[in-house]
């Protein structure tokens, strides 16, 4: 006898078009996830090129909300925690709890299911987000940094050159 999937739906997230691969791998990932736990991909969502810190501005992942009316799906499968959200803990909570009134499980690759229904699930659930939150915080520094080090150094190499003749 076959065993009856669980209608589910799969959200990926890039937050530059630098990551060429990413959508891809996190397919191929959130598939595998659901072949060994029995869910059906009856969806996808896609967000590329956008930050998870706000989630508001990833209609994909706002259209999400809207599906969940539907009925039609029970599970959301992303890659891991922060491709869903980079918001800070209780912004990403609100989130969170929007699919938990809908009936929508949210899993990840990585963690499996999030459950909020016991201490542990909740705590892992902030302590990751949080660290998710603080590294996206943590790439933006970097880029602004590497920004700022990139326009010195092509200043620097004007000057340079105009002096040098």
């Amino acid at each position: 006898m076959a065993t009856e999937l669980t209608p589910a739906v799969g959200y990926i997230r890039m937050s530059t078009d630098k990551q060429a691969d990413s959508p891809e791998r996190q397919r191929a990932e959130i598939e595998r996830y659901a072949e060994q736990n029995n869910y059906g991909i009856i969806r996808w969502y896609e967000d590329h090129g956008l930050t998870g810190t706000e989630s508001s501005n990833r209609p994909e992942y706002q259209r999400i909300f809207t599906d969940t009316a539907s009925g039609d799906f029970s599970a959301l499968i992303v890659y891991e925690l922060s491709r869903a959200s980079r918001e800070k803990v209780l912004e990403a909570l609100m989130s969170f709890k929007r699919f938990a009134d809908a009936g929508v499980c949210v899993g990840t690759v990585l963690d499996g299911p999030i459950n909020f229904d016991d201490l542990a699930g909740l705590l892992t659930f902030v302590v990751k987000q949080h660290e998710s939150h603080n590294e996206s915080l943590k790439i933006a520094a970097r880029t602004t940094s590497g920004e700022r080090l990139k326009r010195a150094n092509v200043w620097g190499a004007q000057c340079m050159g105009s002096t040098a003749s």
